[in-house]
């Protein structure tokens, strides 16, 4: 990965982008050293990859998957990166700043649905219980928008 980083920065890329695991294949017993599959969990291959990275790649670096908002908020006060990105939350919580904003409950991503045809799992997901009638309309229109998009 050394490598790799230092010809990318070399290269100029815009931005470098790294996803930490994909958490469908986790344990659910996190202090397990193997998942379901007899694999090691990533935490523990390198348990602070997001903190180390930095001194690898200097240019614009992008974190992403299983990241809190604590988290998040700490990588980019600590100068670990530049930007977040929260890839299964946004999907299943489509009004995600919002939640973040006003310390509300995130839910959590229906796995069974990923890859399959149709809205459902993508675009079903409830918004914030707690705003105003106007702005949970003008957040359906948004949400109405997207998916005539999508379907188009």
């Amino acid at each position: 990965m050394k490598y790799v980083l230092a010809e990318l920065e070399k290269k100029k890329i815009a931005f470098v982008k790294l996803k930490r695991h994909e958490q469908l294949q986790q344990s659910k017993d996190q202090n397990e050293e193997k998942d379901q599959f007899g694999q090691t969990q990533p935490k523990k291959q390198w348990p602070y990859i997001f903190q180390q990275i930095r001194n690898l790649y200097k240019n614009t670096l992008i974190l992403n998957e299983g990241i809190t908002k604590e988290e998040g908020l700490d990588l980019l006060k600590n100068k670990q990166a530049d930007f977040i990105s929260f890839g299964l939350l946004t999907i299943s919580n489509p009004d995600l700043p919002n939640r973040f904003k006003q310390g509300l409950e995130l839910t959590k991503a229906d796995h069974a649905t990923f890859f399959t045809p149709g809205t459902k799992g993508y675009t079903d997901y409830p918004l914030l219980l707690h705003k105003s009638q106007d702005q949970a309309k003008t957040d359906y229109k948004f949400v109405s928008k997207c998916t005539a998009i999508i379907k188009w």
